[in-house]
């Protein structure tokens, strides 16, 4: 288990299983399983993230929820791809699996969403940058992949964003620092990352 995301409107907290390859749906006052007849159980529970669970090819990473749009986002780090889930029921949100699955970066981990702004913030390991998505349709917030991608540091491991100042952050663990970039745009708060990046202890 990675990440916890929850949702109070829904009742429902959501955990992704990095070795399975699941999402995982409970009940957020209990943490009961929120599915499965007679009894709610995990297998009914547990939805999976990529065509290849458990078989060291997806890696399932993090979670976050849209609770105006009753959607659930997850990474998959091994097939470079942001998956979302209807928050209520588990089902893809787009029908399939592949229809349900947008390309990212290299090796998506932390992720974030702002819906207000209807932005998706997917934070790519492997190659320093952040990407953008529109929160309900998967698009490309700017159009294409390399439009809707920012640099953040270095390896980025986590991502948040405070949706009152329209600010993303990034840990990254490459350089121990905090970036900081504008939610709308993309663009470092002050011009360039290393700026707009902040030392941190250890490995964020």
């Amino acid at each position: 288990v990675t990440l916890t995301g929850s949702s109070s409107s829904l009742g429902r907290a959501y955990v992704v299983d990095h070795a399975a390859d699941t999402v995982t749906y409970l009940v957020a006052e209990t943490g009961a399983y929120a599915f499965g007849s007679p009894t709610p159980n995990l297998s009914d529970s547990s939805f999976y993230t990529c065509d290849s669970p458990g078989t060291n090819a997806c890696w399932t990473e993090g979670v976050a929820v849209n609770t105006n749009a009753g959607i659930v986002y997850v990474t998959v780090g091994g097939t470079d791809r942001v998956v979302y889930f209807d928050a209520e029921t588990g089902d893809y949100a787009f029908d399939t699996l592949a229809d349900s699955s947008f390309v990212t970066g290299d090796y998506p981990k932390g992720i974030a969403v702002n819906p207000g702004a209807n932005i998706v913030y997917v934070g790519n390991e492997a190659d320093g940058t952040v990407t953008f998505f529109n929160a309900t349709t998967g698009a490309y917030f700017f159009g294409d992949l390399a439009t809707s991608t920012f640099a953040t540091g270095p390896g980025p491991q986590r991502v948040a964003v405070n949706c009152a100042e329209n600010l993303v952050y990034t840990t990254n663990a490459g350089d121990s620092t905090l970036t900081i970039l504008d939610g709308l745009t993309g663009a470092p708060i002050n011009g360039t990352v290393p700026l707009s990046s902040f030392g941190t202890g250890g490995s964020p």
